[in-house]
């Protein structure tokens, strides 16, 4: 019998080898990565990329249909992240009056 929810420490058990196996070495090659999925399964990437506490993620939403966009340095560890359509993410014009 498969249980009807995931907690956030099984949904991490599920992903991390994927993400070691697959996703970051890709990363590492300079390949970008599209990685489409449930909120859960999302808080549980960026968790372990940001390093963030159980505290932390819990408190952390993420707003459905808006791309966020996570960047890694040269390294390969944890830079930034913004959302697609946010503000700093797009240039503007002060020099109107």
């Amino acid at each position: 019998m498969l249980p009807a929810t995931e907690s956030l420490a099984d949904t991490r058990a599920r992903l991390l080898p994927y993400w070691n196996d697959t996703i970051a070495p890709a990363i590492a090659r300079g390949e970008r990565a599209l990685v489409v999925s449930h909120g859960n399964t999302l808080r549980a990437l960026l968790m372990h990329i940001e390093e963030m506490t159980e505290r932390e993620v819990e408190q952390f939403e993420i707003p459905t249909g808006q791309p966020l966009i996570v960047e890694f340095a040269p390294d390969g560890n944890f830079l930034r992240r913004n959302y697609l359509d946010a503000p700093a993410a797009a240039p503007t014009n002060k020099a109107s009056g």
